[in-house]
């Protein structure tokens, strides 16, 4: 896996400039490792891969960039958080590290904030920062406008939060019953306007720009809300409609969503082709991480999977939430003597169900044997479509094992710990 990308006028970051210390370096790791989390400040990049390294570079005036390197000192990082001109990073044990500009206190602010915490997630602009805790408590520092600080706080008061994200004038918080909380700047209604979207639904994320928001149901729906002077709200909406949506990203004026079967979606302000650019180099190409800042836009891709299959034969994806980096699960598939199984690295494995219609279901935890969720799943086939299906009705999946049908006999399965 790699990070795509181009010039800058193509409105992406070339893969070269992302590393630890030297382009070389970088290099090395990109190709023996996956990257998985990126985030893009004004000028610096961060990203995480596979086995938790911490990738840094771009602008470094405040120290965002080697000073994060030096405070993160080799060890396992779990999230980041590019800011204006600082960093956040969480290493594995929970402990927050922040570097860079602090004219606000949304560096030294959010690691007093943090002190003594177990830190889940975070999230940074310009001038502030945003933190989750592992009993769901936000933290936030840094420049109150108009209530990014104070007011968000104050909304998440008594509520498990489990997902944060900040843009230049706002801050946009999910709990854990899916509830969407913003505070900030609202001239273009895209807190107002987000918040009536998201209003007895489930949302499981959320980006916010400087002027539009973004969220996502549980189903999978995309919600957009403020300025659309360029289609960043209704071009979104409308290239995500009947899509399945897990993830978004948001610039200043354009708009990023990602489908469930790794497809890119993108609209609205083109001037540096952080559209048109960040489209024509994901074609046929499998998105798996994405990130926007101002009038870029980064992602990284993987090569789609060989979509040619044999009649009865599917694509079956697996992973495990919440991620759990150091574990290896794997999910098996056992008809009579055919034994199949696909692993939780979120990418795709061929299985063969044609003598599979009665199929034992096993959730394995490889590393730590013992008792595992078990179930039954019955596959169909139509003999004129070549489509395979799951029969729901008959399927008796092992608890917390759900999946979803994307195109071309795929199936995404997911087993919630």
């Amino acid at each position: 896996m790699t990070v795509e990308n181009s010039s800058r006028t193509a409105g992406v970051i070339p893969s070269v400039f992302l590393g630890a210390g030297s382009a070389g370096q970088v290099a090395a790791i990109l190709r023996s490792a996956e990257v998985v989390a990126i985030s893009l400040g004004n000028g610096h990049r961060l990203a995480v891969t596979e086995s938790g390294t911490l990738l840094a570079t771009g602008g470094d005036y405040f120290g965002q960039v080697s000073g994060i390197l030096q405070a993160v000192g080799g060890r396992k990082v779990t999230a980041v958080a590019a800011g204006g001109f600082h960093s956040l990073a969480v290493i594995e044990d929970g402990t927050l590290l922040a570097v860079g500009m602090d004219q606000f206190r949304q560096v030294s602010g959010i690691l007093e904030a943090a002190e003594g915490k177990k830190i889940t997630a975070v999230a940074a602009d310009n001038y502030h920062s945003l933190a989750v805790t592992a009993d769901g408590l936000l933290l936030a520092a840094g420049m109150d406008f108009s209530g990014t600080v104070k007011r968000i706080v104050e909304a998440a008061e008594g509520k498990t939060v489990t997902t944060v994200a900040a843009s230049l004038y706002t801050s946009l918080a999910v709990t854990d019953d899916g509830t969407l909380l913003a505070a900030g700047m609202n001239t273009s209604e895209q807190l107002t306007g987000i918040l009536a979207a998201a209003d007895g639904k489930i949302v499981t994320t959320v980006a916010g720009g400087t002027s539009h928001t973004l969220a996502v149901t549980e189903e999978g729906t995309l919600l957009a809300a403020g300025a659309d002077q360029y289609g960043q709200v209704s071009a979104i909406l409308e290239a995500a409609d009947g899509k399945r949506i897990i993830g978004v990203a948001v610039g200043h004026t354009h708009s990023l969503a990602l489908a469930q079967d790794g497809t890119l979606l993108a609209a609205g302000n083109d001037s540096e082709l952080q559209v048109s650019g960040i489209l024509e180099a994901t074609e046929g190409k499998q998105v798996t991480a994405m990130a926007a800042c101002e009038d870029y836009s980064v992602v990284v891709v993987r090569e789609r999977e060989d979509d040619s299959l044999k009649p009865r034969q599917i694509h079956a994806s697996f992973r495990i939430e919440p991620h759990d980096p150091d574990g290896l699960y794997r999910l098996e598939f056992k008809a009579g003597n055919t034994y199949q199984s696909v692993y939780a690295t979120g990418k795709f494995a061929v299985l063969d169900t044609e003598n599979a219609l009665d199929t034992e279901v096993i959730v394995r935890d490889v590393l730590y044997p013992g008792p595992v969720p078990t179930g039954t799943v019955k596959f169909t086939f139509d003999e004129t479509t070549g489509v395979v299906d799951i029969d729901a009705e008959q399927s008796r999946l092992p608890d917390g094992l759900t999946y979803n049908t994307l195109d071309n006999n795929r199936f995404a399965f997911t087993h919630v710990k």
